[in-house]
């Protein structure tokens, strides 16, 4: 698999044994949706059958004319580097990392933790590419798919928090500036509070109701349950009787009586 570090984007990938017709389709792949087939600079693990593929891979065929017939001369592409980073293990530990550059110089980042990371967010996502499973794909042609599918919504779906841009600065300066009258009324007002913990401890019933019900089947009763809350929270606050204020609300036709002696109209 290689994948573009500065966009996350997946160029090609294959899938088979791992060996050097395996790497040639992902190198030869790549090249060809490289805009104008530039060279790259391609940053991998330490197995060999990188250095001859790549090397093989990037060269054009550059025509010559003279003496009345014409020919061809390979040149190889400018811009082709290969970082490996070979990493030595001793009995399962990682003992040592070692970088280096089989082809141009040491990339600035050597290192394939973008890749890596790829790969098991693929296996998080992917029963069939977990390992020591029973969910494997019992078909090569129904494991590229599944593969293939989730490659799409990597590329063309899924949103990258790493390449979010950021946001303009607004033109009157910075933002919290705009709204700082209104951030610090609690200095000047000894009622209102500089935090909203009041808010937050009125919407915990609601939040809790929804996770025990599962949330409301029709909207007519999502709203009515906003406007029952609405009406029994404000009157808590206002230290005014719940029964009596939700009487107020329904609108009674006839006048009636509390067991408080409250009459209402």
């Amino acid at each position: 698999m290689s994948v573009d570090r500065s966009s996350r984007f997946v160029a090609a990938w294959a899938a088979g044994p791992r060996t050097a017709t395996l790497a040639e389709r992902v190198v030869q792949t790549t090249r060809q949706r490289t805009a104008g087939q530039a060279g790259v600079a391609w940053i991998s693990d330490g197995w060999d059958a990188y250095e001859p593929i790549i090397t093989e891979t990037y060269w054009d065929r550059v025509p010559r004319e003279g003496n009345g017939r014409s020919w061809t001369v390979l040149r190889p592409v400018p811009g082709v580097r290969l970082t490996q980073v070979v990493k030595h293990r001793r009995r399962r530990r990682l003992v040592a990392v070692v970088v280096r550059a089989p082809i141009g110089e040491v990339a600035a980042q050597p290192y394939t933790v973008h890749i890596e990371r790829l790969n098991g967010t693929l296996r998080d996502r992917l029963a069939c590419l977990t390992r020591k499973t029973h969910a494997f794909a019992k078909d090569v042609a129904l494991w590229d798919a599944a593969v293939g599918l989730a490659l799409f919504e990597h590329n063309w779906l899924r949103p990258h928090p790493a390449l979010r841009l950021p946001l303009p600065l607004p033109d009157h300066g910075r933002r919290y500036q705009v709204h700082r009258r209104g951030l610090l009324t609690f200095l000047h007002q000894a009622d209102v509070p500089p935090t909203n913990n009041a808010s937050e401890r009125s919407l915990r019933p609601s939040v809790v109701h929804r996770k025990v019900t599962g949330g409301f089947r029709s909207e007519v009763f999502a709203q009515g349950y906003a406007a029952l809350r609405t009406v029994t929270d404000t009157a808590r606050k206002r230290g005014h009787d719940v029964f009596v204020r939700l009487l107020h609300a329904a609108g009674p036709v006839l006048p009636i009586t509390t067991h408080y002696g409250v009459a209402l109209p």
